[in-house]
């Protein structure tokens, strides 16, 4: 039984990650500058407030991922799944850059991200397998030596201005980079910590672990120690991006842009009335919600291009 206090389902989540990524990506079209024109006034003004609430998207889809990770019934399956989407966003990033002759120099593909992130975690969670697929929770060091990579790229070019390193360009560099893996993490980790609370609570009550895993106690514990931990992510990335600031305001170590970045917060709301649970499923939904992604860049970006002239 689900107290009434958790009311938000899988369905519902991914609705509202899916208009706040929606609003962030019109509003990246609004920010840009597309080859001189500059979009008319108050497009970026409008553009900046979209990307504010864009903030709130990529914690709730990687708290999904989480999710999905664990109700899964194939993990090497969801993982093929999440790969082809991820190379069908590439696909559509590759045809604005050399067909439309778009500079996409500044975008990143955040499903580059999910599946790096979701690759770490699934790989990590084979260290709690018993027999011969221990092994392949050393794995993860593979993903994550990309992520690393990349954030280390992103680094490099920043400290010297003017220089692009084209063998890895940032289109298919993780955007979130260490910052996004370290979100996933926090919710990866939210299980195991709320495992061991649960475990003093029932030897308290004489209760069992399984019969109190289905108490709605345990799962509010454990959305508040996921978003208690996203929460400190956010502000250890916040204060990192003070690191070396000069008189001019400069951060050099602010990759992501934590003064908006910050606003992520805001996601810990809706995870804390997470209530565990699916919600609407089927198979219709399921090709709508993974053709979303590309499809919805696609359709923004044609209709900026078209509206513009270009």
């Amino acid at each position: 039984m689900i107290n009434k206090r958790v009311f938000i389902n899988g369905f519902i989540l991914k609705i509202i990650a899916f208009v706040f990524m929606t609003l962030d990506h019109i509003g990246v079209m609004l920010c840009m500058n597309w080859n001189g024109e500059a979009i008319a006034s108050p497009g970026p003004q409008i553009g900046y407030v979209f990307r504010i609430i864009g903030r709130l998207a990529f914690p709730l889809i990687a708290f999904l991922l989480v999710e999905g990770l664990r109700n899964t019934r194939n993990k090497w399956k969801y993982l093929m799944r999440l790969g082809i989407l991820t190379a069908s966003l590439v696909t559509v990033h590759a045809v604005m850059l050399y067909g439309f002759h778009f500079d996409i120099s500044t975008l990143y593909n955040p499903l580059i991200d999910l599946l790096c992130d979701f690759l770490v975690i699934l790989l990590l969670s084979y260290f709690k397998e018993e027999g011969n697929k221990k092994w392949l929770g050393f794995l993860f060091l593979l993903p994550l030596a990309y992520i690393i990579t990349g954030t280390s790229l992103d680094l490099f070019e920043r400290f010297n201005s003017g220089v692009e390193v084209l063998w890895f360009p940032r289109w298919l560099r993780p955007g979130y980079g260490v910052f996004g893996l370290m979100i996933t993490l926090a919710f990866y980790f939210a299980y195991p910590l709320s495992d061991l609370m649960a475990k003093k609570m029932t030897s308290l009550t004489g209760m069992s672990m399984e019969m109190y895993k289905e108490m709605p106690e345990y799962r509010k514990t454990t959305n508040i120690v996921a978003a208690s931990l996203m929460i400190l992510v956010i502000v250890a990335f916040w204060g990192i991006s003070f690191i070396g600031i000069d008189n001019s305001g400069n951060r050099p170590f602010d990759l992501w842009g934590m003064s908006i970045e910050t606003y992520a917060l805001l996601s810990a709301v809706f995870i804390i009335f997470y209530n565990g649970k699916r919600g609407y499923d089927s198979k219709a939904w399921r090709w709508i919600s993974y053709l979303y992604f590309p499809l919805h860049i696609a359709i923004i970006f044609l209709l900026f291009y078209i509206n513009l002239g270009i």
